[in-house]
């Protein structure tokens, strides 16, 4: 008989990688081998953490050769900062933070000891660093800047204020070097100074700084260190409660200040559909594109379909909810490229009244709400699985009706340069939502093998046992089911042993029918 000892020790450590922390301490207890192949994966990520019994230094520094991931929360010993970690190539700091005031002197302890442990450590690649309030002093910045070797991802968060243009100076010096950039907090720094440089090496930037108590000159400010940044080729710009400076974003477009732009995303803005038009129709043909923006509606949409249908891959449009019905299938119908799509909704009218096929079939993420705007019409289960059944590349899919609710009784409002129109969202659900059962046309989608997540949440349906059987027979990649399938309770427990043997994650499995008996009005059996 053959054991897992027999096996060669790179390829018992290469198991030992898809194992938890807590696994492999169990494991290595067992065998004198399993201890030599696998002991130094426990030392990979490293916590040390203020108020928690602490790692011995002498044994973090006997195995510091094998840590590659070091997280320090708050203040620790001043001898841990002075460790040498070969591999180490992430390390996220959390300052203390300097407000109170009776922090601060714990918060300018921790920076000198970080700024030491990062000189001494220059093959970290990926920094965090969670300010809490606590502004760094030239120093710190200074040292990330001349030691790393090769910085790639720099990710700032909380609230911060770099007091002083040396501070600040020292800080644009320091995101020059990096790849990658994220901010995340209440803007300080940012609103008041435009950077003195450019970021020629800047690939992907993430901005989501809370201009909340600022006027526009914020973020223009903002779109000011956007512009210096040529070579962008993934923007993320967070919204957080200010204006989007639409004019100045859109000469920028169409000055081709990001040449290289692939991948583009907007959250929260407030802006209309008319101005925002002014946005999309000058944007770059792009592979990814994301939205959130109540008043995307048909300019936006007119111009999407102009410059981005050829080969868009990524769209994410679920929280534009004007996104009518017909657009999403036009969508589906033209956009050939597309591996993932996040969208409002789809009426079974729509579906039913376009004979025209999707032509995505490299379909990999789907996030749609499919609305039965038909009473009692019993062919909307098989339609949709029809249509479902031709996506042989997807993997994740998402009908969950929860995210309908939130908008199904609310009006949109926009406003032009002369006149402010309502619109009501088109939602017109009268049948029954989508039924997982084999004769309901279920049975169509054995060509979905790939599939390894399904949602269907507050869907209520009545799935029956050998329905589930028949799908964890025909998608063996299935790793998780989300959402109650049925009203009957033992069904329900017949259907949680059926999942619990494939391993297959159901976030709903943990309640008993009781639960749902009495949450939902179910009658009890």
């Amino acid at each position: 008989m053959a054991y897992i000892t027999d096996l060669p020790e790179e390829v018992i450590t290469c198991i030992g990688n898809f194992l938890t922390k807590r696994d492999i301490v169990i494991i290595v207890r067992t065998c004198r081998l399993l201890h030599q192949s696998l002991s130094h994966l426990i030392w990979k990520d490293v916590t040390l953490q203020t108020g928690k019994l602490p790692i011995d230094v002498t044994r973090l520094q006997t195995n510091a050769d094998s840590v590659q991931r070091l997280h320090n929360f708050g203040t620790i010993p001043p001898e841990y900062y002075r460790i040498v970690f070969p591999g180490l190539y992430s390390l996220e700091i959390h300052f203390k933070g300097a407000n109170p005031t009776r922090r601060a002197q714990g918060s300018v302890l921790q920076e000198v000891n970080n700024t030491a442990l990062i000189r001494l450590n220059p093959t970290i690649q990926d920094l965090t660093i969670h300010l809490a309030n606590h502004t760094p002093s030239n120093d710190f910045w200074d040292a990330i800047t001349t030691t790393l070797r090769q910085p790639r991802s720099l990710r700032l968060t909380g609230v911060f204020d770099l007091l002083g243009r040396a501070p600040v100076n020292a800080f644009w010096g320091t995101c020059a070097q990096f790849r990658e950039i994220a901010c995340f907090g209440r803007d300080g720094l940012l609103s008041d100074l435009v950077p003195p440089m450019t970021f020629p090496g800047l690939d992907r930037i993430t901005l989501g700084i809370n201009t909340a108590h600022s006027d526009i000159n914020n973020t223009i400010i903002h779109l000011e260190w956007l512009k210096r940044c040529p070579n962008l080729t993934k923007m993320r710009w967070e919204m957080a409660g200010s204006e989007f400076p639409i004019p100045q974003f859109a000469i920028a477009l169409e000055q081709m200040t990001w040449r290289q732009l692939q991948e583009l995303c907007l959250t929260g803005v407030p802006e209309s559909d008319e101005f925002l038009s002014a946005v999309m129709r000058r944007l770059p043909a792009l592979t990814s594109l994301e939205v959130d923006a109540k008043a995307f509606g048909p300019q936006c949409f007119n111009w999407l379909r102009i410059r981005q249908f050829a080969g868009i891959r990524v769209l994410h449009l679920r929280e534009c909810i004007q996104v009518t019905s017909p657009m999403v299938l036009e969508i589906l119908h033209n956009c050939i490229q597309l591996e993932d799509l996040e969208a409002f909704h789809v009426a079974f009218s729509d579906l039913q009244s376009s004979s025209q096929p999707w032509v995505c079939r490299r379909l990999k993420r789907l996030r749609l709400y499919f609305d039965n705007d038909i009473k009692n019409d019993n062919l909307f289960s098989p339609t949709v699985f029809w249509h479902l059944s031709r996506l042989e590349q997807l993997e994740d899919l998402d009908v969950d009706e929860d995210f309908m609710w939130e908008y199904s009784s609310i009006e949109t409002t926009e406003t032009t340069t002369t006149t402010t129109t309502s619109t009501p969202i088109p939602l017109k659900k009268q049948g029954p939502s989508i039924q997982w059962r084999l004769d309901s046309g279920l049975g169509q989608m054995t060509n979905s093998r790939r599939l390894r997540s399904v949602r269907v949440e507050k869907t209520f349906d009545t799935a029956r046992p050998e329905d589930i059987e028949w799908m964890l027979k025909h998608w063996p990649r299935l790793r998780e089911f989300t959402g109650p399938l049925t009203k009957d309770s033992e069904d329900w427990e017949a259907m949680f042993e059926l999942f619990e043997a494939r391993s297959v994650r159901n976030d709903n499995i943990h309640f008993t029918p009781r639960f749902y008996d009495c949450r939902y009005g179910f009658p009890s059996s």
